[in-house]
């Protein structure tokens, strides 16, 4: 084995990113100039250090020829610089992250150590097979094109080069992958029932192919299962992802993804269903799959303990809930931008929890957090941004500060109103807290007010005898009542009663 040095300049931003990054893995997208003299690696570092914008690196690079496949030159001989004892690699040499450390000459000069990895390095192999879970494998280089337009936002294209290469095709399961591709892109498309139709003649391909390819199978069934989630059939979805679960079992060689596709769509399917100890279950299967496939830093690792944590959270179980949140935001913190919308929603989960167990201080400060990222990366009306401000509110609220929690609502509110019809139900809600507000702090007439629109609603969207009907009378009732018009108020109030008797 042998040591190489680079020296170069990060900026403050990038280095950051790499100290959360410590312990895993970098590779390096172009040819990798390193030095087998120490000090030509220290005054290129040192020229760096001095620009304010950058920090200055010395990268020292452990390389054991025996176990490494990346292949390098040692080039002094042929070298621009005679003097700088060159080795170069060639492109996309991957290392391992294994310490930063200080200079104790300058604060602003580090001294990364990294190894070069091996084809056995774990998680260099576990990277290599989410990658490959990720690229349909097509033979044909047209093919390949296909997920490369739609994922660079050509995805007419892709769809034409998939119908051009149908024309053109009599094995039947390149047929079907095809038909399942097709399906992929009119989901993302938002064309759901065409989706359906190219998912289910992709699946009547598989099912008739002999012998039977079992994991293809299950990955058109989750993929109809998550069809169905999408359009709000979760019975449909749960019993479609059982049957790719099951396929998955018969396997001698299951895909764990594809299982735990099953698992993750069975388990939100729960959740919407408000059946949350099934759904614990589910997740705490993703949870378990992803904790021996991926690293521990890995963004997808945190999300699943979030999903663990809502679980919790809807059981009341807030203490298990918060410890999941937690270990979902240490994930998060490691391996994403301070900014990145998951950790905003981390924030807000924890927020939460904070609220429910009555520690109205800890959940302000997650949820102003979670609000500070929210207004950094979505646009003023994102629904994101809507919640930020309900659940804002909400603390105000429990802790009898209505006048703070009402601008909070009116921010959510004016979202909600541009994301919504006029008359969408959704609005009922919003219109009726906003009025209780208002009803707290003495203003009964914009009460009134508030309290008929959420009436409007409810006598176009729901039946005349509906409890939610009688309410809103008798709110109605109470702001008349306290504005001194008792007839109007004792006349909503009857309205009411007679509603709630029918």
């Amino acid at each position: 084995s042998f040591t190489v040095y680079r020296g170069q300049g990060l900026s403050s931003a990038d280095f950051s990113e790499m100290v959360k990054s410590q312990g895993g893995l970098l590779s390096f997208n172009t040819f990798l100039s390193t030095s087998k003299d120490r000090a030509v690696a220290d005054r290129l570092a040192e020229s760096n250090a001095d620009n304010p914008d950058l920090v200055g690196i010395v990268f020292v690079i452990m390389v054991d020829p025996s176990k490494s496949t990346t292949p390098y030159a040692y080039i002094r001989e042929i070298s621009y610089f005679f003097d700088e004892d060159e080795v170069l690699f060639s492109m996309h040499a991957i290392c391992r992250i294994r310490s930063i450390t200080p200079t104790h000459s300058n604060n602003r000069l580090f001294e990364i150590s990294l190894s070069v990895t091996d084809d056995s390095d774990k998680d260099l192999c576990i990277l290599t097979e989410r990658i490959k879970h990720d690229s349909f494998s097509f033979n044909n280089g047209w093919l390949r094109l296909g997920p490369i337009l739609h994922e660079i936002g050509y995805s007419d294209y892709a769809i034409k080069i998939y119908e051009i290469s149908l024309s053109h095709t009599i094995d039947e399961v390149t047929k079907a992958a095809i038909y399942k591709q097709i399906g992929l892109i009119q989901v993302d498309m938002g064309e759901y029932s065409k989706a359906m139709l190219f998912y289910e003649k992709s699946l009547a391909i598989f099912q008739n192919t002999f012998p039977l390819d079992i994991n293809c199978l299950a990955s058109c069934y989750n993929k109809i299962g998550d069809l169905y989630f999408r359009i709000g059939d979760f019975s449909k979805a749960i019993s479609s992802c059982k049957k790719a679960l099951a396929l998955q079992q018969q396997s001698s060689t299951p895909d764990r993804f594809e299982e735990n596709t099953s698992y993750y769509t069975m388990g939100y399917a729960y959740y919407r269903l408000r059946d949350y100890t099934k759904a614990l279950f589910f997740f705490e299967q993703v949870l378990s799959i992803w904790q021996q496939l991926l690293p521990n830093n890995h963004p997808d690792l945190a999300l699943s303990y979030n999903s663990v944590g809502n679980a919790y959270y809807s059981i009341h179980d807030y203490p298990k809930s918060l410890s999941f949140y937690e270990k979902a935001l240490t994930i998060q913190r490691q391996s994403l931008p301070s900014n990145n919308p998951d950790i905003a929603t981390s924030y807000n989960n924890m927020g939460n929890v904070y609220c429910r167990m009555g520690d109205y201080s800890k959940a302000h400060v997650f949820q102003q957090k979670a609000l500070s990222i929210q207004l950094q990366c979505r646009p003023s009306d994102h629904p994101d941004l809507m919640s930020s401000y309900r659940n804002i509110g909400s603390i105000y609220i429990e802790t009898g500060d209505y006048l703070k929690a009402l601008a909070f609502f009116e921010k959510a509110h004016a979202i909600c109103l541009h994301l919504l019809p006029a008359n969408h139900p959704d609005l009922i809600s919003e219109y009726e807290l906003i009025g209780c507000i208002y009803y707290q702090i003495n203003d009964y007439s914009k009460a009134l007010s508030l309290y008929e629109k959420a009436l409007t609603i409810q006598r176009q969207s729901l039946p005349e005898n509906h409890p939610d009907i009688a309410a809103s009378y008798k709110k109605i009732g109470c702001a008349y009542y306290m504005m001194g018009d008792y007839v109007k108020g004792f006349s909503s109030f009857e309205k009411g009663c007679k509603t709630e008797s029918q």
